[in-house]
């Protein structure tokens, strides 16, 4: 369930990247992405350097990371 994986990545303070694809999953990552916990990827349009933009983004960009903490 994308609620309990949301749920338990902000209970790890673990910042995200989403790629939302069906149900409550596109609810919850632009909820996400609002309060600037994640970074949502279109599933659409995604290529491996949009991915890895995304990725090291998160990882990198202390701003996520101090939202959850």
């Amino acid at each position: 369930r994308s609620s309990h994986s949301l749920s338990e990545a902000l209970c790890a303070a673990t910042p995200m990247v989403h790629m939302p694809c069906f149900a409550e999953q596109v609810r919850n990552a632009y909820l996400a992405h609002a309060r600037n916990i994640s970074i949502v990827v279109d599933k659409f349009t995604l290529d491996n350097d949009d991915l890895a933009i995304a990725i090291r983004t998160i990882l990198e960009d202390d701003s996520y990371k101090s939202v959850v903490d």
